[in-house]
């Protein structure tokens, strides 16, 4: 043993038990001082118990909220349901100026007042006080009336002695005085780019005296009118120069002064109600969206059923339309040997390239649309397909001609669409399917003499016909057929040497077809034909037209106006519509989902929407010294119309719209 352990035993021997508890103690004496809490200690621990509860409740919370509870973006509920109860009101600026002496002031002002705020449908302009729809529509116009001075009236006694005509008073009223006929806007057509709208919603009747009336009768017995012109009633003259194609001329009827302005008040109101505005067919709109069944309608049982048929043949409002021709023949093969010869016939150039002919004589009919509505036309060429082989068709009586009845054209339609595909449709999220547009099938079977080896005498096909339903009599035989919402068929005879001597030229051919095809269109489109309702000593004269666009063709500034009117009206009842279904949608399921960008394009809709609203109320108010275009507001409508359907029919709320929920 060494003597550092015997020293180490030494020592332990020696401590007594009592030493051992004692430094126990003091050691634990000091551990206890040493955790002992201290007043820095407890400030430091509340404080961050502060932080940490306020990091939960303003951190923690809403994360749990969004990963745990249904997202929905904010929606503008208030304003939906204030424009779903308010009522589509349209001011139409009207403007009468006298040149007759017999007016007076106070004459005026009371035509004004009763064509504003008469009791009597048949003399106010507009929705009638007593519709039980004026709430949902209300159709009024705003009148300002104006006499010319004296001076200027000794000047239109002179004019009315020195004119020959119609047309040349009507030349010297439009340079002399201008300033009181054109109006703030004047409307010019689109040439390319440089596009300016030409529906001004403005009026203006220029009231003349009555001794123009054997002007009228002159221009009636010139023309053939089956109307004859009689003076005991007021007269109207609708004249389409450059710069006027909303002013129409008035005449006063040939009895006594005293009955001149209920006369004239009785005229203007129908003259605005049925040929300018078709109010019968705007409360149409309204009523097929809130009559209950059996309820009583605003029009007679005829009317409403022409509308009827008028809507169900139209396409859906757009911007945009896209026409598709189809050139169609019976002779393919012997269409490519002529292509050796040095002169080509018109029927040969549309069956190769009809693009041109297409672009000169139809689009141009279009081009007055422009900016707010483009009809974009494309051709194309179906080889070996021949329509006789699809359907063949039935040998008329005198056995001169083959035809179709309506059940045929069906059939025919059906095959056709299988190798056309059917028209292109409006898309319900129109910004998801971008380009596009609502569209029509337009075919032209064009008839070829047929060449064979063996003989130089050709082949002849018979004229193609349709047999269709009629009013008048059992069937109608025509060369065209037009298909409700699709398009439709044209036949065009064969040429020379198949052409008799009774049958039309090429040039004829080609004059016709333009205009049966400018025709159709402007029916699918929902554009009023230029042969309005039966209005007594209504005469319509226009400038000549170019010679590209045959004079059928023309389209009115008043059309427009009445087309961009009754569109705009259909889109906002259809937002309406739109709009309510999404509301009680919400409602039936409040847990829905609503991302941010439905929810965007729900707020951008009602913004457009009660901007639209506005401009229709407020027509007859300028702005900055122009008047609002119904283009423009055509446009604003089609805007939130788009973005209402894009929400409605988002992918994110398809599950809701076509599954049931079951909980």
């Amino acid at each position: 043993m060494s003597q550092s352990e015997s020293k180490l035993n030494a020592d332990m021997k020696l401590s007594s038990p009592q030493d051992k508890a004692n430094g126990t103690a003091d050691v634990d004496r000091e551990d206890l001082a040493r955790f002992q809490t201290t007043p820095e200690g407890d400030s430091r621990v509340v404080m961050a118990s502060v932080f940490f509860l306020v990091v939960v409740i303003f951190v923690g919370v809403p994360v749990w909220l969004k990963t745990t509870a249904t997202y929905q973006a904010p929606l503008p509920f208030w304003d939906i349901k204030a424009l779903c109860s308010r009522p589509i009101r349209v001011t139409i600026p009207v403007k009468l100026i006298s040149f007759a002496d017999v007016l007076t002031e106070l004459d005026l002002d009371s035509i004004k007042s009763d064509l504003t705020t008469s009791d009597d449908s048949s003399l106010r302009c507009g929705t009638p006080a007593t519709s039980m729809y004026a709430k949902k529509l209300n159709i009024s116009c705003s009148i300002h009336t104006r006499s010319i001075s004296l001076d200027d009236r000794a000047v239109v006694k002179k004019i009315l002695t020195q004119s020959s005509s119609i047309d040349d008073l009507l030349i010297r009223l439009n340079s002399l005085f201008q300033s009181y006929l054109v109006n703030e806007t004047t409307p010019r057509n689109c040439t390319g780019s440089d596009c300016h709208s030409t529906a001004s919603p403005k009026y203006t009747f220029a009231i003349l005296p009555d001794t123009v009336h054997p002007l009228l009768l002159a221009q009636n017995s010139e023309s053939n009118s089956a109307v004859p012109s009689d003076p005991s009633l007021p007269g109207a003259i609708m004249h389409s120069e450059s710069g006027t194609e909303n002013v129409i001329f008035i005449v006063l009827p040939t009895t006594e002064p005293s009955s001149h302005r209920r006369k004239l008040t009785l005229y203007l109101a129908k003259l605005l109600n049925t040929v300018l505005l078709h109010v019968d067919e705007l409360q149409h709109l309204v009523q097929s969206r809130a009559t209950p069944w059996g309820a009583e309608s605003l029009v007679d049982r005829d009317t409403e059923i022409g509308i009827a048929q008028t809507l169900t043949k139209q396409l859906l409002p757009s911007n945009a339309y896209d026409i598709t021709v189809t050139m169609v023949t019976n002779a393919d093969e012997a269409r490519e040997n002529s292509t050796i010869s040095s002169s080509i016939t018109w029927h040969e150039h549309m069956l190769r390239d009809p693009t041109n002919w297409l672009k000169e004589h139809v689009q141009s009919a279009f081009d007055s649309w422009l900016p707010h509505v483009r009809v974009q036309f494309f051709s194309q060429r179906l080889h070996a397909v021949d329509i006789e082989q699809l359907v063949p068709s039935r040998i008329s009586t005198d056995r001169r001609y083959r035809y179709y009845t309506a059940d045929d054209l069906s059939i025919l339609v059906n095959h056709l669409e299988s190798y056309l595909g059917a028209p292109q449709a409006a898309s319900a999220a129109a910004r998801d399917l971008a380009g596009t547009k609502p569209g029509l099938h337009l075919i032209l079977s064009l008839a070829m003499p047929v060449f064979t080896d063996n003989t130089s005498t050709p082949i002849c096909p018979q004229p193609l016909r349709f047999h269709l339903t009629s009013t008048w009599s059992p069937f109608t035989v025509t060369n065209v057929a037009m298909v409700p919402q699709w398009g439709g068929l044209f036949t065009v005879d064969a040429p020379s040497p198949c052409r008799s001597e009774q049958s039309s030229t090429s040039h004829s051919q080609s004059v016709m077809l333009a205009r049966q095809l400018v025709a159709v269109i402007q029916t699918l489109l929902g554009l009023h034909s230029s042969q309005r309702p039966q209005l007594p000593n209504l005469i319509e004269l226009g400038s000549i037209p170019p010679k590209s666009i045959p004079p059928a063709q023309s389209i009115r500034c008043f059309q427009l106006n009445d087309w961009f009117l009754r569109r705009t009206v259909e889109s906002l009842l259809s937002i309406k519509l739109t709009m309510t279904s999404l509301v009680d949608l919400l409602s039936r399921f409040p847990n829905m989902v609503i991302n941010d960008h439905v929810a965007y394009e729900v707020t951008r809709s009602t913004r457009v929407w009660t901007r639209s609203m506005e401009k229709l109320a407020n027509l007859h108010v300028n702005v900055d010294g122009t008047a609002t275009d119904l283009g423009t507001v055509f446009d604003d409508a089609q805007d939130a119309l788009e973005s209402v359907n894009s929400a409605f029919f988002d992918h994110s709320l398809l599950g809701r719209l076509y599954f049931q929920v079951m909980c």
